[in-house]
């Protein structure tokens, strides 16, 4: 992100896990007054006439070294889970690994060959279902997953998500917050 001002422009960039930015811009050097930074963040100051090249340049760098397996999302499973052991006392100890953020990430769980049960809203944006391993119902929430799911009760699926108690209208429930969801069979 660039800001211009008086015929200069400043700013910042970050990156993905497999894009070094910081030695990208090191090859546009010349483009650039001043820059700083790593392998995922960078700061930097340049002409507004050399923005032009300086953009191009930056694209064939990432072109050289990112394939479109690079943006895809990946998900890092911490541990298969059966719908059995996701109990209140499993999520309190859960609360001992907090705060979670970038240093710390959520442990994401997998659980295979799960039902799917009743939907029990689904619009533009967001879902909520149940999902069901040996006769034991558990409501799923994939915020912002409501366009990219086709799937029927009935279905079989594999999903990642992370369990938490959903405290919704004074009802206290297990919710798994899906990260992803995969068809295995319908």
């Amino acid at each position: 992100i660039l800001c211009l001002e008086k015929g200069m422009a400043k700013g910042s960039g970050r990156s993905i896990e497999n894009f070094h930015l910081f030695h990208a811009i090191e090859k546009c050097k010349d483009l650039l007054l001043s820059c700083g930074g790593h392998k995922l963040a960078i700061g930097l100051t340049l002409k507004e006439e050399n923005i032009p090249r300086f953009k191009k340049r930056l694209e064939e760098e990432a072109k050289k070294s990112l394939s479109e397996d690079d943006f895809r999302k990946k998900i890092n499973i911490d541990s298969l889970l059966s719908f059995s052991a996701i109990t209140p006392s499993f999520l309190d100890d859960l609360k001992i690994l907090a705060p979670f953020g970038r240093g710390n990430p959520r442990p994401v769980f997998a659980s295979r060959n799960l039902e799917v049960g009743k939907f029990l809203r689904k619009n533009s944006q967001h879902l909520f279902c149940w999902l069901v391993e040996n006769g034991r119902y558990l409501e799923a929430a994939g915020f912002g997953m409501a366009e990219t799911i086709n799937f029927s009760p009935g279905d079989v699926v594999d999903v990642a998500y992370y369990p938490r108690i959903n405290d919704w209208q004074g009802m206290n429930r297990i919710q798994l917050n899906l990260k992803n969801i995969k068809g295995v069979r319908s």
